[in-house]
Formats: structure tokens, sequence, C-alpha cells
């Protein structure tokens, strides 16, 4: 390694007299970035990463998403934008940049949401790797070119980076700079081990869909489910599966901007209950695919439905909820609530729930803080 960093010392300092040698450069080199001239050229590749972004009213976002995207340091990308039906000007924005960018490929289609935005985006892409990108968001500069950089470096399936979470008042959750990053691999069931166990702790596989890098081939059998809000719920826990070896850089190179009047920020009973659904899926995949994990994914399971009973008794539609509360209770009536290493007080909610009697509202409103929720 000190080799290779002298060898990048002296390129920079004597670039017209390494440009011979760059040829010679270990095999997992790439791409390079030379200043030529006082010009920073961008990371060079020969592998194509196609980056989908669904597109749906975010005229007051899009622009500095997709700015942040044709700036990229890794320059081989395919950027797909699909205009979900927009009733905005999110379309001609989209548009605009095409114009501009001979990388853009804009897709307008009669809104069909989030999951088919992206499985329609996938279906056109050409690329050798895929990445999300979520259009109210944004991302670092160079977050495409440490995401390759890793997934080559570590023959991986899959590259991770963390994420900040960036509010509407301007305040951030960004990590101290200074601070030493980290670089994690796992492979084969190390994976969902630390996915699991993690879950509701400090994991870098977050459920999210837009802060990795993917091997295209993941993609042969896996897409979105329509009509879910929740989408990566049901799918995240499928890829990392599949993808066998993964590596996870501590590095926050995504920006996720959380607004009240985003879809996952709206409060509505129908959608809320997908995560419950998601969990319920996953939790009958490990059952059959992976029964180590059983125990594990039943409590989150059970957490997740107590964390949704929270939401639902606080909000002003649990009148019109009865439908989904209904068959909340027939999913734990179903399944073991005392082997998973529940609380005791989670165990004595789900108890009331079970019963259907009125008093688990009362309970979980008075000790709502102490569920962790």
């Amino acid at each position: 390694m000190y080799f290779h960093a002298v060898i990048f010392m002296y390129a920079f300092n004597y670039p017209m007299l390494m440009i011979p040698a760059f040829p010679l450069f270990p095999s997992f080199f790439f791409g390079y970035r030379l200043r030529i001239k006082g010009e920073d050229y961008k990371f060079m590749s020969n592998e194509k990463i196609s980056i989908v972004v669904p597109v749906y009213n975010v005229e007051k976002y899009v622009s500095k998403c997709i700015e942040s995207i044709i700036n990229q340091t890794y320059s081989n990308l395919e950027i797909i934008l699909i205009n979900d039906g927009s009733t905005d000007i999110s379309g001609c924005i989209c548009d605009y940049y095409a114009k501009k960018d001979n990388r853009i490929i804009v897709v307008h289609q009669n809104n069909q949401g989030l999951s088919m935005a992206r499985n329609n985006g996938i279906n056109i892409s050409t690329g050798d790797y895929i990445g999300f990108v979520d259009s109210d968001d944004w991302i670092e500069i160079d977050m495409f070119e440490v995401l390759f950089k890793n997934i080559v470096n570590f023959d991986a399936n899959i590259s991770i980076c963390d994420y900040s979470s960036v509010y509407e008042n301007g305040k951030n959750d960004r990590k101290d700079l200074s601070q030493i990053q980290s670089i994690i691999t796992l492979k084969g069931k190390d994976i969902l081990h630390y996915f699991l166990l993690n879950y509701h702790g400090h994991t870098l596989i977050h459920e999210t869909v837009w802060n990795k890098l993917y091997k295209r081939f993941l993609f042969d059998k896996i897409r979105f489910p329509p009509n879910r809000i929740y989408e990566d719920i049901f799918t995240t826990y499928l890829l990392v599966d599949a993808a066998q070896n993964i590596v996870i850089s501590s590095t926050q190179k995504y920006n996720y901007l959380r607004r009240k009047d985003s879809i996952t920020g709206q409060s509505q009973t129908t959608k809320i209950f997908d995560i419950v659904e998601g969990n319920l899926q996953r939790y009958e995949y490990i059952k059959l695919a992976h029964f180590e994990f059983e125990q594990v994914c039943r409590k989150i399971l059970l957490n997740e439905l107590i964390a949704v009973l929270y939401k639902i008794s606080r909000e002003k539609f649990f009148e019109t909820s009865k439908e989904y509360v209904n068959r909340m209770v027939d999913i734990v009536k179903n399944i073991d609530i005392y082997s998973c290493g529940l609380e005791e007080y989670s165990v004595r909610l789900l108890e009331l729930f079970m019963q259907n009697d009125r008093k688990w509202i009362v309970a979980i409103k008075l000790y709502g803080n102490s569920l962790k929720i």
C-alpha cells in the first residue's frame, strides 16, 4: 500500500511523467483521478452504474438531487429519471437536465407509485451496477466512487454507506468528520445475522435501498412490491440474503431529507400497516429459509407491530382502523409471543391485545416511551 501511495504522490506532482505508467497499476485500480492544467478529471471506469430516480411532485427539491448526481466523481453513469405522473413542474425540470447531460434518460408515466417507478427504471437500465436516489434527497459528490471502489476492492455484491438525516429546519445528524471511518465486510449467513441482531440498534445495513450499490444480477428475480409505501421492508432482506458478500462503510455519503409531507411522513393507517405486512413476509421467509434466525425475526415483527399500534392509538383515524387492528390480532394469535425475548410489559400488552381488551389502548399510551418505539 505504501508503494501505491508513493506512485500516486509522484503522479500528482509529475503527471506527464506518470501517464505511461498507469497501465502498470495493480488490477484493483479500475480508475484514477488526475489533475492536469488545474482541471480535476473524474474517476473513470468501463463499468457503468445505472442510477434510478423516481420523481413525483418534488419541484422544490429535484434540481438539487439531479445536480448532486450529474456532478459525481464517478462519471460513467446512466441516470434514469422516472417522472411518475407529477402534477407540478418536476417533469419539465427532468427534461431540462436531460438536454444538458446525455447520460440522463427521462421516462414520463402515469402515476403508478414509487415501487413501479423503481421497477420500470430497473427494467430499462443497462448498467453493470444499479443504485437508487430518492428525488427529494441528495448525495455527496463522491458517493458512487466510494461505493464502487469498495465493491471492487472487497469483491462484494452490495456496497453500503451510511446516511445523514437532514430536517427541514436545517438540523442534521451528521457525524464528526474527523472520526476514523470503518469498513465492515460480511459473508453468507453473517449478513442476515448482523442485519437482524442490530435491527433496532445502530446497524449500517439499513432497510433503505438508496444508500447502496448493487451488482445487477441481484435484480434478476427481485422487484419492489406494487402499491406499498414501505416497500424497502419487503425487499432489502431478499437482496442482502442473495448478495452473500457485502461491504459496509461508515462514511455518510447520502443525505436523507425528512419532510412532513413526504409519502412516508404522512399518517395513513392503510400505509403504516405495510410495516406489519412487510415484517410478516420477512418473518415467514426467515422461518423457512434460515430457521436459526426465526426467534430474533419474530421479536422484530412483534416490536414493529406494537410500534404500529402505538401510532394508530395516537391518531384521529383510530376508529377507522378496525379492519387493520383485527388483522393484527389474528397475527398475534398465531405467533408465540413468549419465547423470543420480548420485554415483560410488551408481552402483557400483546396479551391484552389478543383478548381484544380495550385496555391495551390505555396501556400502550401509558407505556409508549418504555416500549422504545
